[in-house]
């Protein structure tokens, strides 16, 4: 349509969308024709499965990908903040620094654990010689583990 005709279309106007309608459309539009013309690799090659997989256990193996709660990861970057304090100018954490703070910050249960028995000092119901103890004890529940691993904690 030329801007020549915008006269004629709205006098033939009977009715329109609604400013979220309008939203709304604009977008279906853009997902319509706005696609990258670029075949999947679905589309394009016989072993798609074989590729992602090969793609993902390079880039993101699963037994060395950890996955860390909130807390864990407030853990994590307070330790690499720290660390990175003593490191000289530009130079970053290699692969294996970083993994091995990783491996220093204590599973889900363990700190939730610890939390519980501080909560339980501060409170006065278990002495403070006692708190390390009954930590460790709330930790090594099997049934408290397996619930703190079934709500994402690792």
């Amino acid at each position: 349509l030329h801007r020549d005709h915008y006269d004629v279309l709205a006098r033939a106007k009977v009715a329109e969308l609604e400013n979220i309608f309008r939203a709304k459309l604009g977008w279906l539009k853009g997902q319509i024709f706005s696609q990258v013309a670029t075949p999947d690799v679905e589309e394009s090659r016989d072993d798609a499965a074989a590729i992602k997989s090969e793609f993902y256990e390079k880039y993101l193996p699963r037994n060395r990908t950890p996955t860390l709660t909130t807390v864990q990861a407030e853990l994590l970057r307070a330790k690499v903040r720290k660390e990175r304090a003593h490191l000289d100018g530009e130079r970053r954490l290699t692969a294996s620094e970083t993994q091995s703070l990783i491996n220093e910050i204590p599973d889900a249960a363990t700190i939730i654990a610890r939390n519980i028995a501080e909560k339980l000092k501060n409170t006065r119901i278990i002495d403070e010689t006692d708190n390390a103890r009954v930590a460790r004890i709330i930790a090594n529940e099997t049934s408290f583990k397996t619930f703190v691993k079934s709500c994402g904690g690792r």
